[in-house]
């Protein structure tokens, strides 16, 4: 185990880890052979550490533990990859909440997806980055018969929309199944997400916002 880290990023869960360690493995050439499992709430890459809060809402407990973390590893910068949800500002100063009085994390910086500009999440990044994009439209005419059924229906969270997207283009088998978990997930897999691609503003936004903790400029 590292004792001294150079970036420590927080993120909501476990999705977020997957995302952020293949992220880095495109991006940057950090890789980690490590299995993750789905209750995996921390993943080191190198000298990067990823530790998922389990929720964007932190108790003193949940804080408690994230501080320990960071003081075992003394990392030269933190941040914060959360999701922005339905409002930017709100999830702004959320994080300012959870950083406000604390010596540790008091300089910590933060990215919200999408983009760190708009209202959004990490499956909106999903949405942008998907390379079959003819599927997820079929998901508008599924959400508008759903709503023409009964109004009082509840349509699925974008979580199952990207697990759909995935369940189409994966085998029919066992494995295929398994491979749709946000565990198993390879957003590295060009036949399925253009990850790696940095003139989609999602993927330059964020790479932007790492590169300045990752590279000796």
């Amino acid at each position: 185990m590292n004792t001294e880290v150079k970036l420590f990023i927080i993120v909501e869960g476990i999705n977020d880890i997957v995302f952020i360690k293949d992220f880095l493995e495109i991006h940057f050439d950090y890789i980690s052979t490590e299995e993750l499992k789905s209750n995996t709430v921390l993943l080191e890459v190198n000298d990067i550490v990823i530790f998922s809060t389990k929720g964007k809402d932190i108790n003193e407990t949940k804080k408690q533990n994230l501080v320990q973390e960071i003081n075992k590893r003394k990392p030269e910068n933190i941040v914060f990859v959360f999701d922005a949800d339905d409002n930017y500002k709100d999830a702004e100063e959320n994080i300012k909440e959870i950083c406000k009085y604390d010596e540790v994390l008091k300089d910590s910086k933060c990215f919200l997806f999408p983009d760190n500009e708009d209202a959004g999440d990490l499956e909106s990044v999903l949405e942008a980055i998907a390379i079959e994009k003819n599927i997820l439209d079929c998901w508008v005419g599924f959400e508008e018969c759903v709503i023409s059924k009964n109004h009082k229906f509840t349509i699925p969270a974008k979580k199952s929309k990207i697990h759909t997207y995935l369940e189409v283009l994966n085998p029919n088998t066992k494995k295929g199944k398994e491979n749709c978990k946000e565990v198993n997930r390879n957003y590295k897999d060009k036949t399925k997400w253009n990850l790696d691609d940095k003139n989609i503003s999602v993927i330059n936004n964020l790479f932007s916002f790492l590169k300045q903790y990752l590279y000796n400029e």
